[in-house]
C-alpha cells in the first residue's frame, strides 16, 4: 500500500527551513548560486541580455537503504544536551549497578503517541522495529543477546566473524566504561514523521580502572534517510585496560561488511590504536538514494494556473555540468512577464514491516522575470527542444524569431571540433541542412533599437543526432518440430523502438517485443523490423528449417515411500530412437531410488537422422516417514495409571506394547490411559495412505512402593521420662513425615520429640509418611502409651540472703494437685506459714520477721484427679540458713 505525505509546500518567497543534519529533504537550487548545493527556495532572478536564462535543479538529500555505506565528518551539533535534561519524557535506563550487560529489547516505537507512524530503521537492508543497548556503548539489532553479559574486551576489528555477539551492531563506540561507578544512559525519540531521531545517550561514564576519566557520547538513528549520526563530547582513554583501544562504526548480520571511521590525522577508530576524541562528530550514510522523481512546473505570477515545464539540458553557466538531465531551462518572454517555477518532488520511503510504502512530497518554489526584450525561439522540423534526432540522410529545418540578425556556428557534437564557423543565415525562417554526423547548431541572436543600433546578442543551443542503426537476428538455423526457439536482436547498439515479427511475409500477432519465443510451424522466413520515434528503421531475416520430432511419454508408479524404488518407462512414438536419462542410463526404462521428497527425472528421445530430440520429465514424489511424536517417557508407582498419546500428521494409528499390555494392543486412539504393574514399553505406529510407516515409542516406568518401618524409644512414658527418641529403618527411603498428634511434625529420618503430659492423655498416635526417590509414598503409625505417675518434692535447706530467689525461699512441689494445704512449724509447734496454692512460696518471716536458723517441719495434704477419694499427706524438715 502507498500513502502520500505532503510535508513542505512553498510558494511565493516562503523560505525552505531544512531539518537536522541528516533529516531528508528536497529545494531548488538554480545555476547562478554560487554554491553547487546552495538553497535557493523563494529567490527572485531577473534575467538580462548577458544572462538570458537560468537552469533550475532539485537538490535533494534523501539517502535509503543499502549494503554499502560511507562515513563523513559533521559539525559538532547534538540534536540536544547530552544528559537529555531538555525532555520530560525522556527514558532513564537503570544501570546505576550495571556492568558490561545487555539491555532487554525495547521498541523503536515505544513512547510515541497512539497512531503515530511506527518508527523503522533499515541497516544493511534488513528493516528493524526494535533493538537492544549495552553498557558499552553499543545498539544492536541482534536480539537474542538480550539479557545477556556485553563483553569488555575492546580489541574489535570491523568487519569481524570472530564473535557472534557484535554482529547487526553500532559502536557509538565500544569501550569499556563501567556504569557501577556512575554516569547515565538515557534515550528518547524526538522530531516529526518522517524525520524522526531516536537519540541514545552515554553521559559521564566513568573508565573502567581509570573512573577519574568520564566518557559522553550519543548515537542519532534517522528514520527515513537510515542514516547514523555520532556525537563525542568527551571519549578519553584508559592506557592501562585494553591498551586504551576502542571501536567506532558499523558491522552487518554475519560479520562480513563493517565500516569504522578513520579521522583527517589517519588515526584508524577500528579497535587498533589508543586515540581520544572531543567535540566530534561523524555521520554514516547508506550509499544508495531513495527512489524520487521530480516534475516541474510553471504559473503566472499573476495567474493560478499551473503548466508542466520538460527536462532541457543546460548549455553554459556557472556550476552547470554539460549533460546533465536533472536541470530544467527556464526563460519566461516579455508577454508571459514574471514567471513562479514550481518544483514538485516525490521520494518513496521504504516499505515498512508490512510491506507499506509511505510517498512522500516536498514543494518548492522561485520567481523569474524575463529580460525586456522578445523572445528568442528555435523551431526545427516543428519541435522547440534543444535537442532533435533526424534520420540519416534526411534534412533538418531551422526557424529563428525574436531578434534582428541571425548567425550559425557548427560543430562536431557538444565538445568535438568547429565545422563552420559563425555565418551570417540568410532566410531565417527556413535554415535548413543535412547532417552526416552529431552536429552542435550555435545561434545568436542580434537585437538593435529603433535607431538600429546594436543592444543585446544572445546565444542559444540545439544538438541534432543524425539517426543510423542495424538489427541482427542468429544465423539460418534448424530445428525440430514443436519447438519453442527464442530470437532477439543480438545488435546491443539498436534504439529502443517498436518491434514486428514476420514469418514468410506475415505479421506475427500480439509479438512487438524485442525478443520472441516461437514455434515454427512449418520451414521458412523469420523477419525482425525495427522502428524508432522518427520512423527509421532497420530489419534482418533468417531461414529456419523444421524437422519432424518424435512424441514422448512417461509411464511408472510416481507417489511412493522414501527409501523404496519405482520403475520409469519412456514410450516414443517413433521407432529406432536413441534414450538417455538424466542419470545417465541409456535404456527405455530405468529402476530409480529417489531420496528427496520430489525428484523430476527428465528423458532426452532422439530420432533418426535429423536427431530431433524431445525431453520428457515426470516428478517422482517420495513420501517421508509419516510424522508422530509420542509422550516423554513417564515413570509412575505401582498402583498408579498414566495416560499416553500422540499426535501426528496422517489418519491411520495403532499401538503395540512390550510386554503385551492387553488393555491396548491393537488400539486405534490417539490418547490412552494405561494402569502396568511393571515397567511397559509402548509403540506408536503411524501408516499414511500410500503404505509408509512411521513409530515412536515411550516407556511407563512402574516403581515400587516403600514398606515403611519406623522406630522409637520408649514405648511408654511417663511424666518423669517424656522423652522419646524416633527412627526412620525403611529402606530406600529418600523424604519423609513424622506427625504426632500433639502437632509435632519433623521430616528428619532420626530426632528426638518431648511430651508434654497431662491427666486426661493416655496415649499418642505417631504416624510416618515415607517418599522414595522414584516419588512413591506410604505410610503407617503407631501408639505411644503413657504412664501416669506423681511426685512431690521439697528443698532441705534455704539460704535466707542468697540473691536467688529459688535458693532464698520455700515452696513445696507437687505434680497437678486438685486440693493442696501446705503448713510450716517451728519447734515450739507453730504455724509460721500456710498456704492451699501450690504456687505461693514461703519468704522465711513470720509475724513480719526472718525467722531464727534452725530446722523447721513442714506438712503437705493434696489428692490427685485420677485419685479423688485418696488424700496424699507427705511431711518434712528444711534447714533455715541466715
Amino acid at each position: 500500500m502507498r500513502k502520500l505525505f505532503y510535508f513542505i509546500l512553498f510558494f511565493g518567497i516562503t523560505i525552505n527551513v531544512l531539518g537536522q543534519q541528516s533529516c531528508i529533504s528536497a529545494y531548488i537550487h538554480h545555476s547562478w548560486a554560487s554554491d553547487t548545493t546552495e538553497n535557493n527556495s523563494g529567490d527572485t532572478v531577473q534575467l538580462s541580455c548577458s544572462q538570458d536564462y537560468i537552469q533550475l535543479k532539485a537538490f535533494t538529500y534523501a539517502p535509503g537503504a543499502s549494503t554499502n555505506y560511507i562515513y563523513e565528518s559533521i559539525p559538532f551539533n547534538p540534536p540536544c544536551s547530552f544528559n537529555l535534561s531538555e525532555y520530560d519524557n525522556r527514558i532513564d535506563v537503570d544501570i546505576s549497578a550495571s556492568d558490561d550487560v545487555w539491555g532487554n529489547v525495547f521498541s523503536l516505537s515505544y513512547g510515541l503517541p497512539t497512531g503515530a507512524p511506527p518508527f523503522v530503521f533499515s541497516f544493511y537492508g534488513n528493516t528493524y522495529n526494535s533493538c537492544i543497548m549495552s553498557t558499552n556503548g553499543n545498539l544492536s539489532f541482534n536480539l537474542a543477546k538480550a539479557g545477556q553479559g556485553c563483553s569488555w574486551s575492546t580489541h574489535m576489528v570491523l568487519p569481524s566473524t570472530a564473535s557472534t555477539e557484535f554482529l547487526n551492531c553500532i559502536f557509538s563506540p565500544y569501550h569499556d566504561i563501567h556504569f557501577g561507578q556512575g554516569g547515565s544512559m538515557s534515550y528518547i525519540i524526538v522530531g516529526d514523521y518522517p524525520c524522526r531521531r531516536l537519540i541514545l545517550s552515554y553521559y559521564q561514564v566513568p573508565m573502567y580502572i581509570c573512573t577519574n576519566l568520564l566518557a559522553t557520547q550519543m548515537i542519532v538513528l534517522y528514520e527515513t534517510t537510515n542514516t547514523i549520526e555520532f556525537y563525542m563530547l568527551n571519549k578519553p582513554s584508559c592506557p592501562s585496560w585494553n591498551s586504551g583501544w576502542a571501536t567506532l562504526g558499523i558491522q552487518n548480520a554475519d560479520g562480513t561488511q563493517g565500516l569504522a571511521i578513520t579521522n583527517s590525522e589517519g588515526v584508524s577508530y577500528n579497535g587498533t590504536s589508543d586515540w581520544t576524541a572531543q567535540n566530534e562528530a561523524w555521520r554514516i550514510r547508506p550509499q544508495g538514494n531513495l527512489s524520487q522523481s521530480t516534475q516541474w512546473y510553471r504559473r503566472s505570477a499573476t495567474s493560478e494556473d499551473y503548466n508542466r515545464v520538460g527536462l532541457n539540458l543546460p548549455t553554459e553557466g556557472p556550476n552547470v555540468t554539460s549533460g546533465s538531465d536533472e536541470w530544467v531551462r527556464v526563460q519566461p518572454t516579455q508577454e508571459e512577464g514574471p514567471m513562479w517555477y514550481i518544483m514538485e518532488t516525490t521520494i518513496d520511503r521504504l516499505p515498512d514491516l508490512n510491506g507499506n510504502v509511505d510517498v512522500l512530497y516536498y514543494s518548492d518554489s522561485i520567481l523569474v522575470k524575463p529580460i525586456d526584450l522578445p523572445p528568442f525561439y528555435i523551431t526545427h522540423n516543428g519541435d522547440t527542444g534543444r535537442y532533435d534526432t533526424v534520420c540519416l540522410g534526411n534534412n533538418i529545418a531551422f526557424s529563428l524569431n525574436g531578434a534582428h540578425q541571425y548567425k550559425v556556428k557548427k560543430q562536431a557534437g557538444m565538445t568535438g571540433p568547429v565545422l563552420e564557423n559563425f555565418t551570417t543565415i540568410a532566410n531565417p525562417n527556413n535554415y535548413v541542412d543535412t547532417p552526416t554526423q552529431d552536429i552542435y547548431y550555435i545561434f545568436e541572436a542580434d537585437n538593435q533599437n529603433e535607431m538600429g543600433q546594436w543592444v543585446c546578442t544572445r546565444r542559444d543551443t540545439v544538438i541534432v543526432h543524425p539517426r543510423e542503426f542495424s538489427v541482427r537476428l542468429f544465423e539460418d538455423t534448424s530445428c525440430c518440430n514443436g519447438d519453442e526457439m527464442s530470437f532477439l536482436n543480438l545488435d546491443e547498439t539498436s534504439p529502443t523502438g517498436t518491434s514486428s515479427w514476420f514469418f514468410n511475409n506475415d505479421v506475427i500477432p500480439n509479438q512487438s517485443a524485442t525478443t520472441l519465443s516461437y514455434v515454427p510451424p512449418i520451414s521458412g522466413n523469420l523477419k525482425y523490423k525495427l522502428t524508432d520515434a522518427l520512423n527509421c528503421f532497420a530489419e534482418d531475416v533468417v531461414y529456419i528449417q523444421v524437422n519432424e520430432a518424435p512424441q514422448v511419454s512417461i509411464n511408472g508408479d510416481t507417489n511412493i515411500c522414501l527409501g523404496t524404488t519405482t520403475l520409469l518407462t519412456a514410450n516414443s512414438s517413433k521407432d529406432n530412437c536413441t534414450f538417455e536419462w538424466d542419470n545417465g542410463q541409456k535404456s527405455p526404462s530405468i529402476s530409480v531410488k529417489p531420496e528427496q521428497s520430489e525428484t523430476q527425472y527428465e528423458v532426452s528421445v532422439t530420432y533418426g537422422p535429423t536427431r530431433c530430440e524431445t525431453k520428457a520429465s515426470v516428478i517422482v514424489r517420495a513420501s517421508d516417514k509419516p510424522i508422530i511424536n509420542v509422550n516423554n517417557d513417564i515413570s509412575i508407582c505401582y498402583g498408579d495409571s498414566t495416560t499416553i498419546a500422540l499426535n501426528g500428521n496422517v489418519d491411520k494409528y495403532y499401538w503395540h506394547s512390550i510386554p503385551m499390555d492387553e488393555a491396548i494392543e491393537n488400539s486405534t486412539e490417539e490418547s490412552l490411559k494405561v494402569h502396568p504393574k511393571i515397567s511397559t514399553m509402548y509403540i506408536a505406529f503411524a501408516e499414511d495412505s500410500i503404505g509408509c510407516i512411521n513409530s515412536d515409542t515411550t516407556i511407563v516406568y512402574v516403581n515400587p512402593l516403600p514398606e515403611v518401618q519406623m522406630d522409637f524409644n520408649p514405648k511408654i512414658i511417663d511424666d518423669l521420662d517424656p522423652l522419646v527418641i524416633f527412627e526412620d529403618k525403611t529402606e530406600n527411603s529418600f523424604n519423609r513425615l513424622w506427625t504426632i498428634s500433639d502437632g509435632a511434625q519433623s521430616n528428619e529420618s532420626y530426632f528426638v520429640h518431648t511430651f508434654t503430659l497431662s491427666d486426661t492423655i493416655r496415649q499418642y498416635i505417631v504416624k510416618l509418611m515415607v517418599e522414595t526417590d522414584k516419588g512413591c509414598t506410604d505410610s503407617t503409625d503407631n501408639i505411644i502409651r503413657i504412664h501416669n505417675t506423681h511426685y512431690c518434692w521439697a528443698p532441705t535447706g534455704v539460704y535466707i540472703y542468697d540473691n536467688n530467689p529459688s535458693v532464698s525461699t520455700f515452696r513445696v512441689y507437687v505434680d497437678n494437685p486438685i486440693d493442696f494445704l501446705l503448713k510450716i512449724y517451728n519447734r515450739w509447734g507453730e504455724v509460721v506459714f500456710s498456704t492451699t496454692n501450690q504456687e505461693n512460696v514461703w519468704d522465711c518471716k513470720y509475724k513480719g520477721e526472718y525467722v531464727q536458723t534452725g530446722a523447721y517441719v513442714w506438712k503437705a495434704t493434696y489428692r490427685y484427679a485420677d485419685k479423688k477419694n485418696d488424700v496424699v499427706t507427705q511431711s518434712g524438715e528444711v534447714f533455715i540458713y541466715r
